[in-house]
């Protein structure tokens, strides 16, 4: 495990060059595993989870109103 000011931030794991091929998309499914959990986590604390597909779309509408209106700014 690496350490940076006493806190974890990485591991160091072991693998052959054959194995490195196999080993990658594993640690990557893990790792978008996790941000998965995470986005779902957030949604059901703010009741996003909830949302129908309507209201996605008039989200996203929204956002990009609001975006192009500070680009023209």
């Amino acid at each position: 495990m690496l350490t940076r000011n006493d806190k974890p931030f990485g591991i160091l794991n072991r693998s052959g060059p054959m194995d490195l091929e196999q080993h990658l998309p594993a640690l990557r499914a893990a790792r978008f595993g996790r941000a998965l959990d995470a986005v779902r986590r957030t949604a059901a604390d703010t009741g996003a989870d909830g949302l129908s597909e309507e209201d996605i779309a008039a989200v996203i509408r929204e956002a990009r109103q609001e975006r192009r209106h500070k680009a023209g700014d």
